[in-house]
C-alpha cells in the first residue's frame, strides 16, 4: 500500500483531475477521477469487445435457450388470461393514456370533446386552462382517468397543449 497522500493535496502528482479538473471526486489514478477513469476506462476497443463477447456468451447460455424462450411465453399467457393479474386494468390505463396524448397534440379539438372538464396546467409557468376530454357529468366515476390526465399534461408540458 502506498503512502497517504499529503493533507492539502488531491493527488501526489496533481493537483486536481486532468480531464474535468474537479478536486471534489475522489483520485482513481493516472491524474484522473473516479468518473473520468470509468469513462476512459470504457472507450478502450479491447475491453468492449471482450465485454460484448461475455455478455454474447452469458446470453447464449441462460435466454437463448429454448426452454427459456417457452417459459416466457408462458407467464405472459398466463398473465393475460388471469382475471386477478390486472391485465386488463393495465391495457385501459394505456389506451387512456394514448388518448390522452392524442388530444393534447391536436391542434383543434374536436366536436366531442368540447364540454369537459378545466384544470389548470401545473407543469408551466403560464398555468394555462386546459379543457379535458372527460364530461362533467360523469366526474364523480372518472377521478382517477382526471389524475391520469394530469400526469400525461405534466409529460407533455410545453409540447403545444390545447389551450381553452
Amino acid at each position: 500500500m502506498c503512502a497517504p497522500v499529503p493533507k492539502g493535496r488531491w493527488a501526489w502528482k496533481y493537483d486536481k483531475c486532468i480531464i474535468c479538473d474537479t478536486r471534489k471526486i475522489r483520485h482513481k489514478g493516472r491524474g484522473l477521477c473516479v468518473h473520468c477513469w470509468d469513462r476512459r476506462r470504457g472507450q478502450n476497443p479491447r475491453r468492449k469487445e471482450r465485454q460484448k463477447r461475455r455478455h454474447e456468451k452469458f446470453y447464449l447460455k441462460v435466454k437463448g435457450t429454448p426452454e427459456y424462450r417457452e417459459s416466457c411465453r408462458l407467464k405472459v399467457k398466463r398473465w393475460r388470461e388471469d382475471e386477478n393479474s390486472g391485465y386488463k386494468l393495465f391495457l385501459q390505463k394505456v389506451y387512456l393514456r394514448n388518448k390522452f396524448k392524442r388530444f393534447l397534440n391536436r391542434k383543434r379539438p374536436l366536436k366531442r370533446d368540447l364540454g369537459g372538464v378545466k384544470i389548470r396546467c401545473e407543469g408551466c409557468e403560464k398555468e394555462c386552462l386546459i379543457t379535458t376530454p372527460i364530461k362533467p357529468g360523469k366526474l364523480n366515476g372518472k377521478i382517477q382517468e382526471l389524475q391520469l390526465f394530469k400526469k400525461v399534461l405534466i409529460e407533455n408540458c410545453g409540447q403545444n397543449p390545447t389551450k381553452k
